[in-house]
């Protein structure tokens, strides 16, 4: 699993599920080496650097864009907006999209290679018309959102690669950090262009990122630059953004495959045809390269196509084709000591995705939709230490474990069993299947590999 660990926003791995101009810079070799989302011991900077990558990620900005900042008083509350705003056409706002991407340049003017980019959809306020991710998959370059506001497209540049939103309220929360130094930034779609709210920061009083957060006055907090205690902040987060209901956007389709989608060159198209070219070449592609597979087989996972599932001696990777967009998930490597576990859940289309470490546990579910794979829970433990890595133990002398949910350090157990049930509830009576080692080797009902030959002939059927 380790290439895919650098996508989910706890550090973990992949997914299957149901089914004017803004660029980002060409990426130097550095950059593209991309740390762990929500590791907050990654390097990179510290707090006070977010603002410093989130200027270099400026340069993907052409001249004639503006960003999606502005004066805070713009936003006038943090109340969900939920106004229908216009409705454009359907060729429309796709034909606005593409010519966005077609005409994305880096700063000399040259157009980007497509192939260091991962874009989806994510439908941000209450119309039909969705609004773009289009994300460099490296923490320095964060993630560019795109929306259409009166026939134009505008941009929203992320600090860094967290992205989580609440369907259709109106609201996202730019939350993440390094280093000791976390933040909650909030913005709305509003009538002419992207618009912040009051949003937070909170961390470490020691900037060299220790991890003694046994006790929560090491850690300092501010909402909209007043500082307040970890509750306040916690409750002024949860009254602006509904954090039960966010999804973490993790990564989406191939540039190119995105225009394919924009042009129309895949309206139409049976998801047998499209299969049948990708294993013709037994290539599947992601934001980060190419992996050759040499096994196939066809699984349901929830409503729509059934997903074509590749696998060869490492790992595996699974296609989605639905209402003409290809998602190319990034490859599973599979566990090599027996402490992850990974059910697809046929009926719903979730993956959990369960793995158990010396100092702790993480469980993760993920859904692939809109051409995009979203995280819809994350929460893990870790054992408490102090700065110099010694365990931190409670009143009974016992040592004490840290419960997190999704981003942040939210010491509390409540929560974190909170969110298991609520996604077991939304699995109920889906029998899941164990997918591991015995992936596709007719274990646990899990159908059996087909050659590239033999999936050819299914395909043709």
């Amino acid at each position: 699993m380790r290439r895919f660990q650098i996508l989910a926003a706890a550090g973990i791995s992949l997914i299957l599920a149901a089914c004017g101009v803004q660029t980002p810079p060409a990426l130097s070799a550095a950059q593209t080496q991309t740390p762990a989302a929500g590791n907050t011991e990654e390097t990179a900077a510290g707090m006070t650097d977010n603002t410093a990558a989130a200027a270099a990620a400026s340069t993907w900005q052409a001249s004639t864009e503006k960003t999606g900042g502005g004066n805070m008083e713009a936003a006038a509350s943090t109340t969900a907006d939920t106004t229908e705003p216009d409705v454009i056409a359907d060729t429309d706002w796709k034909k606005l999209y593409l010519d966005f991407l077609n005409n994305m340049r880096d700063p000399d003017g040259n157009p980007y290679d497509p192939s260091i980019f991962s874009t989806g959809f994510i439908y941000v306020n209450n119309d039909s018309v969705p609004e773009m991710v289009i994300s460099t998959m490296s923490e320095a370059g964060g993630n560019l959102i795109a929306g259409i506001f009166h026939g134009e497209v505008k941009t929203y540049q992320t600090a860094r690669l967290g992205l989580r939103y609440v369907e259709k309220r109106n609201i996202i929360d730019n939350a993440d950090g390094h280093m000791g130094g976390y933040y909650d930034e909030l913005l709305r779609m509003g009538e002419d262009d992207f618009e912040p709210l009051p949003s937070g920061t909170y961390g470490f009083q020691d900037p060299s990122g220790t991890k003694d957060i046994a006790g929560n006055t090491q850690m300092d907090y501010e909402w909209d630059g007043k500082s307040v205690s970890q509750e306040q902040y916690r409750e002024n987060l949860e009254k602006a953004f509904n954090t039960r209901r966010a999804v973490s956007w993790e990564s989406g389709m191939t540039m190119d495959d995105m225009k394919n989608y924009l042009q129309g060159s895949t309206a139409g198209k049976s998801y047998k045809d499209v299969y049948a070219d990708i294993v013709r070449t037994g290539i599947i592609k992601d934001a980060y390269g190419a992996n050759d597979y040499t096994g196939f087989a066809l699984q349901q996972a929830g409503s729509g196509n059934p997903a074509l599932i590749a696998v060869n001696d490492n790992a595996f990777s699974i296609v989605r084709y639905d209402d003409g967009m290809l998602f190319q998930g990034p490859a599973w490597y599979f566990s090599q000591d027996a402490n992850e576990t990974i059910l697809l859940y046929p009926k719903t289309g979730y993956v959990q995705n369960s793995t158990k470490r010396t100092d702790g546990s993480s469980e993760n579910w993920y859904r692939m939709r809109n051409g995009s794979l979203e995280t819809v829970m994350s929460c893990w433990t870790e054992a408490l230490t102090d700065s110099d890595g010694n365990p931190v133990n409670g009143t009974d002398g016992l040592p004490l474990t840290g419960f997190y949910v999704g981003n942040g350090f939210w010491n509390d157990e409540e929560a974190y069993r909170g969110a298991q049930r609520r996604m077991q509830q939304q699995v109920q009576g889906d029998s899941p299947l164990r997918i591991g080692k015995d992936l596709l080797s007719g274990k646990d009902g899990v159908q059996s590999y087909l050659s590239g030959a033999q999936m050819l002939e299914k395909l043709s059927d």
